[in-house]
């Protein structure tokens, strides 16, 4: 009941997002254009997905905060996009709150190693990064800049939220040790060449990748919760030929001329041995 009358007095005061507990928040940059979830609050005016994408990401939350239930856990899932030749910039933010009680009580860290051209941020989300937030001023400076940072494909590299001091309740507050709001970002710069198409996913799951680099959210064992949450956030890229049969080059029309020359005279030569020989 608490963390719901937290969330509609937020809602009111336009500190929150329109939707919450649990829910995907997400804004997406394809160079520059910007495309988020219908009522998100980062503000952009193309909400879904573009065409080049496809996506499962779970966008459905749960009320309660009890993460339980059909469909649960909630806010899973992969957003992919292909590429035509070309150079890109690409970033994808989300926003989960695991266990939505308080909402100051999740941290996150990293794990594996980065990709070429991969950028990322674990961050307050900017529109939490206020007043009302009580570690507001005590985070690491450049903190609450994760939405704007997409935005302008220049990811900090950089973990705003690392404090794993248990903020449940506001029991820890005014702190850069103490847990808060905690959403994450990864970005890929690349460059699809002429024969190619490109392909980069972006997954959120329950379980670590094997390979490649990831974030790792984190809702430790508080007053809320009773099993630490973990969710992983990582990108793929993927740059293929174009074509995958009969891809051999057909010669054009001048460097086909010296080969025919060349069998002509061999097709002579036979001819006069031949001939000779008779």
């Amino acid at each position: 009941m608490k963390r719901f009358i937290l969330c509609a007095l937020l809602g009111v005061l336009g500190m929150a997002p329109a939707m919450y507990a649990d829910v995907v928040d997400y804004l997406l940059n394809v160079n520059g254009t910007d495309y988020c979830a219908s009522g998100s609050g980062t503000g952009c005016s193309n909400t879904g997905f573009p065409t080049n994408a496809t996506s499962t990401l779970d966008q459905s939350y749960d009320i309660g905060g009890t993460n339980t239930g059909p469909g649960s856990p909630f806010g899973l899932g992969t957003v992919s996009l292909t590429f035509t030749p070309g150079t890109y910039n690409v970033g994808l933010w989300l926003f989960e709150e695991l266990v939505p009680v308080s909402g100051y009580d999740e941290y996150g860290t990293t794990g594996g190693s980065l990709g070429t051209g991969e950028s990322w941020q674990i961050d307050v989300p900017d529109y939490d990064y206020n007043g009302s937030d009580p570690n507001f001023g005590s985070l690491p400076a450049g903190a609450g800049s994760i939405i704007a940072n997409t935005e302008a494909g220049s990811l900090a590299d950089t973990n705003y939220v690392t404090g794993n001091s248990d903020a449940f309740d506001f029991i820890c507050t005014g702190s850069a040790t103490c847990n808060d709001f905690t959403s994450t970002a990864l970005a890929y710069a690349f460059t699809v060449g002429s024969g190619d198409s490109g392909t980069l996913s972006f997954t959120e799951s329950t379980t670590a990748p094997t390979s490649g680099f990831y974030l790792e959210q984190i809702a430790p064992v508080d007053g809320a919760n009773t099993t630490q949450m973990d969710y992983f956030y990582s990108a793929s890229l993927s740059i293929t030929p174009t074509c995958t049969v009969n891809c051999s080059p057909v010669p054009e029309p001048s460097s086909s001329v010296p080969l025919l020359a060349f069998a002509g005279i061999l097709v002579l030569a036979v001819w006069r041995r031949r001939s000779a020989a008779v």
